[in-house]
């Protein structure tokens, strides 16, 4: 999720986040190229005011230090319940062993420290993106 924070980039300003969880390990599988997709709860958009991500959008990821790791661009946005996710869609994510399973159990564990009625017919955001720098 966005953290509020802009830097500015040839004149135009661009959003900056870091990863709720295991930033550091998350941003070297972004780097590695493994990991090219995130997902976030809907209603942390709708809660914090923020505007949905879309197709073309570009944002920096940010080290725990607050230093650039990377510029990513957004390729795909997909609104859907938690229980529509596929394992296509866990495997880009990159994470653990890529498996639907482990990306099921992994985001259930997250998101319900955030929103403690998490479930499966929850709605998420899933972001494909690609690092451009």
């Amino acid at each position: 999720m966005n953290n509020n924070l802009l830097l500015e980039k040839n004149k135009v300003k661009i959003p900056c986040w870091k990863f709720g969880t295991d930033n550091e390990k998350l941003i070297k599988l972004v780097l590695l190229g493994e990991k090219r997709a995130t997902t976030s709860l809907f209603s942390e958009y709708e809660n914090d005011n923020e505007p949905l991500p879309k197709v073309g959008d570009r944002s920096i990821i940010l080290h725990d230090d607050n230093s650039t790791a990377c510029l990513i661009e957004t390729e795909k946005v997909i609104i859907t319940e938690f229980a529509n996710v596929t394992k296509e869609m866990a495997f880009i994510e990159g994470e653990g062993d890529k498996s639907l399973e482990y990306y099921k159990e992994e985001h259930t564990r997250i998101f319900k420290l955030i929103d403690p009625n998490f479930n499966y017919k929850t709605k998420i955001v899933f972001e494909v993106f690609k690092v451009i720098e």
